[in-house]
């Protein structure tokens, strides 16, 4: 994803149906690992120019990490928060109660390298968060790891991404 000539395949696509899908893909591998899926996802369309197998990897690598370093029971929640004071972004949340990132991780967590925990074997080359961030920002998206609150998860990605409300209209038109 570094390399000059690294391109996304762009499609307005809608978010729901997409990140639904995913999870589909996904649920026997969460399940498997002794894990919780909570979804949460609107059932109205949000459309957004995507790259869907690029942004699949970059969801996959923060998957990958919560499933590698959390406990079997631990509830991993995915959602998409509209943005009702600015319909021109939608926000994606990965989350889970897990052991969470330790507060001197949490400044570098998506540098390239950076493990999530130094002391587990495992393997791993630690660019998978900083993979993700470099793909979300090439869909012209942001990436960050949310403060803890009381919200009952010690972790929680969020992507905001841009929506192209305006193809909104153009896309039912044409259907």
């Amino acid at each position: 994803v570094e390399h000059p000539n690294f391109l996304l395949n762009l499609q307005i696509v809608d978010i729901c149906e997409f990140l639904r899908g995913y999870l589909a893909d996904r649920y026997d591998e969460i399940q498997l690992a002794g894990f919780y899926l909570q979804a949460d996802i609107p059932e109205e369309p949000i459309y957004v120019n995507l790259d869907g197998p690029q942004f699949r990897r970059a969801l996959d690598n923060i998957l990958y990490n919560s499933v590698k370093y959390n406990s079997l029971g631990t509830v991993l929640a995915v959602g998409i928060e509209k943005n009702e004071k600015n319909s021109k972004s939608v926000g994606i949340y990965i989350a889970d109660n897990g052991i969470g990132v330790s507060p001197d991780q949490r400044e570098t967590i998506f540098q390239p390298f950076v493990m999530g925990d130094e002391s587990r074997s495992g393997g791993g080359s630690g660019l998978g968060l900083a993979i993700s961030k470099r793909i979300v920002e090439s869909h012209g998206g942001s990436i960050g790891l949310q403060p803890v609150t009381d919200g009952g998860f010690s972790t929680v990605f969020k992507i905001i991404l841009q929506t192209e409300a305006e193809k909104k209209e153009e896309i039912i038109k044409d259907l």
